[in-house]
């Protein structure tokens, strides 16, 4: 991204994948907004070091602070929603090894071709090579020098708006988004707003597969264990205290039946 790009913006959505990055985008354009999404610096072609330093240059250019979006979602929610986008637009979904080939026709996907415990193994593949990939505001942090516990949520707010030098970061929690959307996004932008929600899930082609996967998976306990724990801190800020709970209760449903807790 070029450096008169960026300080045209408004917004720069900065979430996770599945975290209702594209509908924020959308939206936010669409009311007349100057906004581009990403997981990561390199999606709008910049470094670690030159968003930081762009952001700093924004302040002194335009006065205002650059605003950031993210928002956090339950982590095994947003890896099976991940998982299935994944095998939507790729042939195999990540889950073999070196092997990148896009789907050029989704009757040709592994969801019609294989049965539910080869996909399940494959899912098993997704999360192990997942479980180190950070989120994007871990990324925010490192970035800003921000701690983890300077940020702030609280869900009757929808979004929160936290203040940090040269930047604002609102942050959110899918499942209070998805259902209030258009209420935080007119939060944010000071007036109301009118939705263009983007790549919801009852729209894809695999959500009756997806809803069946979701309801009969199951995992290895560790696996799910590694995927929260590593999450922990982000956990704690948007579910206070409630750590715990949510991962025993994780372990219930998705952990596998014969291996014990």
């Amino acid at each position: 991204m070029d450096k008169s790009t960026f300080m045209s913006l408004d917004f720069i959505v900065f979430s996770s994948h599945k975290t209702m990055t594209q509908s924020l985008k959308e939206t936010l354009n669409y009311n007349g907004f100057s906004c581009v999404h990403a997981h990561q610096p390199k999606h709008i072609d910049l470094t670690n070091k030159q968003l930081r330093e762009l952001s700093e240059e924004y302040y002194k250019i335009n006065n205002k602070k650059l605003k950031l979006i993210s928002v956090y979602r339950d982590p095994m929610d947003r890896l099976i929603s991940s998982f299935f986008q994944s095998l939507s637009v790729e042939k195999w979904g990540r889950t073999e090894y070196g092997i990148d080939e896009k789907l050029v026709n989704f009757n040709e996907s592994i969801l019609f071709s294989e049965d539910f415990d080869s996909i399940m193994e494959r899912f098993w593949y997704y999360c192990a090579v997942k479980t180190g990939v950070i989120e994007s505001l871990d990324l925010i942090c490192d970035i800003y020098d921000i701690q983890q516990n300077e940020i702030c949520f609280l869900e009757e707010k929808i979004f929160t708006k936290n203040e940090f030098p040269n930047i604002d970061l609102f942050v959110s929690r899918f499942d209070i988004l998805k259902y209030n959307f258009s209420e935080g996004v007119s939060a944010i932008t000071g007036r109301p707003v009118v939705e263009k929600i983007h790549n919801a899930a009852p729209q894809k082609w695999y959500f009756k597969k997806n809803e069946e996967f979701r309801n009969n998976v199951q995992l290895p306990n560790v696996f799910i264990r590694n995927i929260y724990n590593s999450r922990r801190a982000l956990s704690e800020i948007f579910y206070p205290g409630l750590f715990d709970d949510i991962l025993n209760k994780t372990c219930e449903r998705y952990g596998l039946r014969n291996v014990s807790k």
